[in-house]
């Protein structure tokens, strides 16, 4: 039985300084039946001349700027792979990574979507990535990922996931009215049908840079709050549970408020840790989701260090220095 063919989908919008080490990346894959598709989001910067040499080994679109989302659906409705794969111009995979979830899917035919997790790259650097070792030829341990951990928001970047490609046809394309949390709205979609499931190994490198989506703390409070609204209202509500509600609007306020502490903005993100309480003040059941920040020792501690930091900054003290507590990306 031949190989099932993977479209691997790069969006990319005036990433000129990355795209070419993601394109690298994709090419670099030890699996042999795979065609990468770059869409182009209207870029104004040097992608297209960076791109250029790759012409014959990759596919690109160019289209006027419409969002992340219309990007992935461009690369989506222009594949011709039995199996999806994403990944982001600003990150890097793993050489084996497809190898390995195709092994995987091919093992669990019942499998829809299949993630991997993920390590961090810090900066700009777009030289060589130290991989860990990975033995190939070991079985690879995998976890279940819920519809209801999903929602509360155990979630998992793009660039892990490999996907059925029936099943955009299933439940469609990703939501292009949302200009973030639209990956998280995709699988919980999914989620809601069928199977998911999350390797746990590290096969690829989220990079952290100035311009990431989670610094935009505004834009994400709009789009993630629309995002849970779609699961709990109007007639197509996935679920009307009001527990499940309320645990993720919880998870949604403590991540803003990481996000607004980033930004300095310290008074918005002690009103998110102090909703979040209101919200759901106990702790989360390890079958509910992995997140360790959520907690509610975890959220004190977070409490504490956000007025601190507040302290610091309007007395015009040591600028404080951006710290991580938890999150994914």
């Amino acid at each position: 039985m031949p190989n099932p063919l993977i479209s691997t989908v790069i969006p990319t919008y005036n990433y000129d300084r990355f795209v070419t080490v993601a394109v690298e990346s994709a090419l670099a894959q030890t699996y042999p039946d795979h065609e990468v598709i770059v869409v182009d989001d209207g870029s104004t910067d040097e992608t297209r001349d960076r791109l250029a040499p790759y012409e014959g080994r990759i596919r690109y679109l160019y289209q006027e700027n419409q969002g992340l989302s219309a990007a992935r659906n461009t690369g989506i409705r222009a594949s011709r792979g039995d199996l999806i794969a994403f990944l982001d111009s600003d990150d890097v995979w793993y050489p084996e990574k497809l190898a390995m979830q195709v092994r995987y899917l091919e093992a669990h035919p019942d499998l829809v979507l299949l993630a991997t997790e993920h390590r961090e790259i810090e900066g700009s650097d777009v030289g060589p990535i130290d991989w860990p070792r990975v033995d190939c030829s070991r079985p690879i341990a995998a976890r279940t990922v819920t519809f209801d951990e999903l929602v509360i928001g155990a979630r998992f970047g793009p660039c892990g996931v490999v996907a059925r490609r029936w099943c955009f046809d299933e439940i469609g394309l990703f939501d292009e009215g949302l200009r973030s949390a639209e990956d998280l709205d995709m699988w919980i979609r999914i989620a809601h049908r069928f199977p998911v499931a999350m390797l746990e190994i590290p096969l690829w490198r989220y990079r952290i840079h100035d311009a990431n989506m989670h610094h935009a703390s505004a834009r994400m409070e709009t789009n993630t709050l629309r995002m849970i609204g779609k699961v709990f209202e109007g007639p197509d509500a996935l679920s009307h549970s009001t527990w499940l509600r309320r645990k993720a609007l919880a998870n949604v306020s403590i991540n803003l408020a990481f996000g607004y502490r980033d930004s300095h903005a310290y008074a918005a993100a002690l009103s998110k840790i102090a909703r979040s309480f209101l919200l759901w003040p106990f702790p989360y059941a390890k079958t509910d989701t992995r997140m360790k920040h959520l907690h509610p020792l975890a959220r004190l501690k977070f409490l504490a260090v956000v007025l601190s930091q507040a302290a610091s900054w309007h007395l015009g003290l040591d600028r404080p220095r951006s710290i991580r507590l938890g999150g994914s990306a």
